[in-house]
């Protein structure tokens, strides 16, 4: 169908309108189960999606809307309505706008446009959520006042729980290649292993990307510039979910292998179960021993699908992988997962291109943010993030050979007591080295870099023979 802004030679006096969703973590994550965060991810989806196929529709992609109307009167009545009907049907879900007045410089209109709605974004939201009455019953999942009944469980839940539930429900019913596990209690962990790996993962300079200053747009205009947008969000959507399917026939082709190792219980479904996705942006839950093999996998088939759809951009991304006990908060757990995949893209900013990881263990007593829990001594010993491909101490190929080393037979007792003399220096951990090699243990010549490896000796699991 062919749009209206397409048929437009000039926009002058045309409104250029923005949409987006913020605080879309902590809308998803708001509850602690699983199936509510999945359900959450499907309304956001939806929300946007009420735009597709609509005459004033330029793009939709990567959690924002980019509309054009022939005046602001028409878009903020369109908006008004859009976000009317979103309260009814999406509550919880914060949405944010930004309208601009069209010129002769289309681009400027849209930097402009795109400023607007950061700026929106990061302002607090108007008024004050009203929460809970003092006689009302709480939600199990979210806090909030149970107002509405689920009748799945027989329960009272909160209206954004409801409205994920079912969201969750029909999107169970349309047809999928995969089979999904609807709790993290199904993820096919094992007795004595039961982690699970919460997994984000960013496109890096995506954003910049749909700068009128990019490669990709610098010098365009009008009608033009426009298709050259939808061109690329189309690109740029491709390019994560075709990483990402190539990613889970990975997974499923090694389940069995994976099963008979005794990495995996018995059972037919994925040990994955997808969260949010969106363009270049991606967050998954998955079986904590799997969850650093995986996302390396995602970003090597992101760089792979990128270099094939766009060579001239060199594409890549960066990821943050948190392994936590199944009952830590999974907003908590999302947070932190995106502080690792921000704190991989400082390195990578440092370090050079290039895809980065970083990953993190909650442990007994672990301290509320990232930067705390890397406080000396421990945080001295990190050789963390890993870049992908490279083989330095900094490089995922020399973590993985390192990994060989203090694989399955290499005894956790002694694992454990590396990891302490490293952290005590120099001397300790000579001494500890030379104790070892008395007793006929292969050791690497620098074992201050192996702490990383000792550290996740019971958190990662390789990909069965020929899978990498």
């Amino acid at each position: 169908m062919t749009q209206r802004w397409q048929d437009e030679e000039s926009y002058n006096g045309w409104c250029m309108t923005l949409l987006g969703t913020a605080s879309v973590q902590s809308y998803v994550f708001s509850g602690n189960r699983l199936r509510d965060a999945v359900g959450g991810s499907v309304v956001v989806k939806q929300t946007m999606e009420r735009w597709k196929g609509r005459p004033e529709t330029v793009y939709i992609g990567g959690g924002n809307a980019l509309l054009m109307f022939p005046s602001r009167q028409d878009a903020e009545a369109a908006v008004f309505a859009w976000s009317e009907e979103r309260l009814w049907k999406a509550p919880g879900v914060r949405l944010v706008a930004a309208h601009f007045e069209c010129g002769a410089d289309l681009p400027q209109t849209l930097e402009k446009a795109q400023k607007l709605l950061q700026q929106n974004e990061d302002r607090p939201p108007f008024g004050a959520p009203l929460g809970a009455l003092p006689v009302t019953r709480d939600c199990p999942s979210n806090g909030l006042a149970a107002n509405c009944w689920d009748s799945n469980e027989d329960a009272w839940v909160n209206a954004a729980t409801a409205v994920k539930r079912d969201s969750r429900n029909r999107a169970r019913r349309q047809a999928r290649d995969f089979e999904f596990p609807e709790k993290v209690d199904d993820l096919r962990t094992t007795e004595g292993a039961s982690q699970i790996a919460v997994c984000h993962a960013d496109g890096n300079g995506i954003g910049k990307l749909f700068s009128p200053r990019s490669p990709v747009l610098k010098e365009l205009n009008g009608r033009t510039f426009l298709e050259k947008l939808v061109w690329l969000s189309g690109q740029v959507d491709a390019i994560g979910a075709e990483a990402f399917e190539a990613t889970l026939r990975d997974v499923e082709g090694s389940l069995d292998d994976w099963c008979e190792a005794g990495v995996l219980s018995q059972g037919t479904q994925m040990p994955v179960v997808p969260v949010l996705m969106g363009g270049d942006d991606l967050t998954f839950v998955c079986h904590g021993r799997l969850g650093l093999a995986i996302v390396a996998r995602y970003l090597e088939k992101y760089e792979s699908v990128a270099g094939k759809q766009l060579p001239h951009l060199q594409l890549t991304a960066c990821a943050g992988v948190l392994i936590q006990p199944q009952k830590f908060p999974l907003s908590r757990g999302s947070q932190l997962a995106h502080a690792l995949c921000d704190s991989a893209k400082r390195y990578r900013r440092k370090r050079g291109e290039g895809c980065w990881l970083d990953f993190e263990i909650v442990k007994e007593g672990c301290p509320p943010d990232l930067n705390q829990m890397r406080q000396p001594p421990h945080g001295e010993a990190y050789r963390r993030p890993y870049r992908l491909g490279a083989g330095d101490m900094q490089g995922w190929n020399q973590f993985k050979k390192l990994w060989q080393d203090f694989g399955p037979a290499f005894p956790r007792s002694q694992a454990k007591g590396l990891q302490t003399a490293i952290v005590a220096g120099e001397n300790a951990t000579k001494e500890r080295h030379d104790a070892l090699k008395s007793r006929g243990y292969p050791l690497p010549s620098e074992l201050a870099d192996c702490y990383d490896v000792l550290d996740m000796v019971d958190f990662y699991t390789p990909w069965p023979k020929g899978g990498e």
